[in-house]
């Protein structure tokens, strides 16, 4: 958790800690926001899961836990996941559209494509490359 990727990051969302000069730092949460682990109660995540995995990696070659060869492959992999994913939901689209179903009306499959942030472009791409 970090102040900077959580969606009320820009601007103040009143939960930030004051110091006795009075100033705000936006890089602390306050400690009246946060449990006794230090976890704000009021932090939203602003990044995908991919992205969140993608930094925890970057952090732990940052204190030497992985090599930074391990990591690379590790982020490969990932990506080929993240790709396997698009192409399964713009299969999954094709299917429903080829059932005469409109798969962007369908609040299951939007919520699908938002959870992997797959776009409409995604899917016009994902067509092109099967016809």
């Amino acid at each position: 958790m970090n102040c900077k990727t959580c969606k009320n990051y820009i601007g103040d969302c009143g939960h930030h800690h004051i110091d006795i000069d009075n100033h705000t730092n936006f890089d602390i949460p306050a400690e009246s926001a946060t449990d006794k682990c230090g976890e704000c109660y009021f932090y939203k995540e602003s990044r995908d899961d991919f992205q969140v995995a993608w930094d925890y990696l970057n952090s732990l070659v940052a204190i030497r836990k992985f090599s930074f060869h391990e990591a690379e492959s590790i982020k490969n992999r990932i990506n080929e996941m993240y790709s396997d994913i698009k192409d399964l939901i713009g299969y999954l689209f094709s299917a429903l559209e080829d059932e005469g179903c409109e798969p962007w009306e369908i609040e299951e499959c939007v919520n699908i494509a938002n959870k992997y942030e797959y776009t409409k472009e995604d899917y016009q791409n994902y067509l092109r490359t099967i016809c």
